[in-house]
C-alpha cells in the first residue's frame, strides 16, 4: 500500500512521537496547551469559510471560497501564464449546483458540483465544459492575519488524504496539515533551511520536537503555481492556493 506523505515525513523524522497525535497521548505541557488553545481559536475564526482547490487538465488552478456566515462566494481561475480571473458575490445553492451573482459584471455564474468524499468534490462549469477535482484546504492557516506573507499549497494523495502545506517564507517555518477521508486530522509544524538546486529546492525540515527530515520541492513546468513535493522517494503534486479568495468575506 502506498504510504501517506505525512507518514513518510514522520518516518523520516524517526525521533518524532507519532503518538502525540492520539487522543490518549501523554499529559501535555503548558506550552502545548497554550499552542492548542490558540490553534482552536484560529480554527473557530476560519470555520465559516470553506476553501477548496485543484488543477484541471489545462493546468488552470481553481480555488473556491464559500463564506457560510454571509452567503458569499468566490471562484478564482489561475492559468499557468496570465492573470487570475475572479467571480465574487452572493451565493445560492440548488441540488448539485450553486450560483454566484458576480458583483463586478452583474452576471449569474452557475457551477455544478458532486461530492466524492469528505475532502473532495468535482466542480463543473457547463459553458466552457470545464471539470476539475477540488480538495479541501485547511482553513486554520487562512485565519492568520499574516496570510498574505504565506505560500499555501494543497493536494490529495492516492489514498484520499488531503494535505495542506503552509510556508512562512519570512520566518522559514512550515506547517503540514493532513485531513483523512474519515474527517480526522493531523498536523506537523517546524522550521526549515533551504538549499537551492538547478531544478528543485531541498528543505531541511526540523519539527517542533527537534527531529529532522529532507523535503524536495520541484516546480512543475517551471512555474511555482504547481509543485512536486518529494519525501523518501514518494511524490505528491500540489497546487498553490489563491489566498485572494478570502475577499469572499
Amino acid at each position: 500500500m502506498k504510504k501517506k506523505l505525512l507518514a513518510l515525513i514522520l518516518a523520516a523524522t524517526m525521533a518524532f512521537p507519532v503518538a502525540a497525535f492520539a487522543d490518549d497521548a501523554e499529559e501535555k505541557t503548558a506550552a502545548e496547551t497554550v499552542a492548542e488553545t490558540a490553534a482552536e481559536e484560529e480554527t473557530e475564526a476560519a470555520s465559516t469559510i470553506l476553501v477548496m482547490q485543484g488543477s484541471d487538465e489545462n493546468n488552470i488552478v481553481w480555488t473556491i471560497a464559500i463564506n457560510t456566515e454571509n452567503a458569499k462566494g468566490c471562484v478564482s481561475l489561475t492559468p499557468a501564464e496570465g492573470e487570475t480571473t475572479y467571480v465574487t458575490g452572493p451565493i445560492t445553492f440548488d441540488e448539485g449546483s450553486f450560483t454566484i451573482a458576480d458583483e463586478e459584471d452583474g452576471q449569474d455564474y452557475v457551477f455544478g458540483y458532486e461530492d466524492i468524499s469528505e475532502t473532495e468534490t468535482i466542480l463543473t462549469y457547463e459553458p466552457t465544459g470545464s471539470e476539475v477535482k477540488l480538495t479541501y484546504v485547511d482553513q486554520t492557516a487562512l485565519a492568520d492575519a499574516d496570510v498574505d506573507n504565506y505560500m499555501i499549497y494543497a493536494g490529495t494523495d492516492e489514498e484520499g488524504n488531503q494535505l495542506t502545506f503552509v510556508f512562512d517564507t519570512e520566518n522559514k517555518a512550515l506547517a503540514i496539515s493532513q485531513k483523512k477521508p474519515d474527517g480526522t486530522s493531523e498536523t506537523l509544524a517546524g522550521t526549515f533551511e533551504e538549499t537551492e538546486g538547478e531544478d528543485s529546492t531541498t528543505l531541511h525540515f526540523t519539527s517542533e520536537a527537534g527531529a529532522e527530515s529532507d523535503i524536495v520541492l520541484a516546480p512543475v513546468d517551471g512555474t511555482v503555481k504547481e509543485l512536486d513535493i518529494t519525501v523518501e522517494g514518494e511524490t505528491l503534486r500540489v497546487s498553490m492556493v489563491d489566498t485572494a479568495v478570502l475577499q469572499a468575506e
